[in-house]
């Protein structure tokens, strides 16, 4: 790579963290091109020339920065360990649930923000399905597509937001809630959890 592409790509990346670290703190509507241009210390044309529009460069901070960070953070878990799915899903709040429900909250008004929240949400769905698989074998079909939306609720980032900032619990034990009311879901279900 030659010195005008390496700048290019370290311009390209200083964008980025900007972006992501602005992103991150404020809605998506109160985050400017200008904004971004500041924080980066580049123009604005400069940010167009590298991303076209404020949506795409959000979607490329979501498919190069989010989505990479929690795949890094879930590649831990051991399929069927309930307690390391938990830890592993909640860790992932901890860093950037408030951004993830900023961002949810303004899905239905922004339309690259919907398409975010829907792809998330299907990720998620698949990803509880595949790290829960031996829980769900263990059931017929109906009684395992019902036990899987169970799991997405009490993982949800609202699950975990609403016990963490509306009701003011620690991480701990936000992470000792969900862990037990995914045991008695389970016990409910007639499913043996392997713990």
């Amino acid at each position: 790579m030659g010195a005008r592409a390496r700048a290019a790509q370290q311009t390209r990346e200083h964008i980025l963290d900007a972006a992501t670290e602005l992103f991150s703190n404020r809605d998506y509507s109160e985050v400017t091109i200008a904004d971004i241009a500041g924080a980066a210390g580049v123009s604005g044309q400069t940010i167009t020339n590298h991303f076209g529009s404020k949506d795409n460069l959000y979607l490329t901070g979501v498919s190069e920065r989010f989505v990479p960070r929690v795949n890094e953070i879930r590649a831990g878990v051991t399929v069927g360990d309930i307690a390391s799915i938990v830890d592993a899903v909640l860790a992932g709040y901890e860093e950037s649930g408030e951004s993830t429900v900023r961002m949810l909250a303004q899905a239905a008004s922004v339309e690259a923000l919907a398409d975010v929240a829907s792809d998330g949400r299907k990720a998620h769905h698949r990803w509880i399905s595949e790290v829960f698989q031996p829980q769900l074998d263990q059931l017929g079909s109906a009684e395992s597509a019902r036990l899987q939306r169970m799991l997405c609720v009490l993982l949800d980032v609202y699950t975990w937001h609403q016990l963490r900032n509306q009701d003011g619990l620690s991480a701990e034990r936000v992470n000792a809630e969900i862990f037990r009311g995914i045991g008695t879901l389970m016990t409910g279900s007639g499913v043996r959890t392997f713990d």
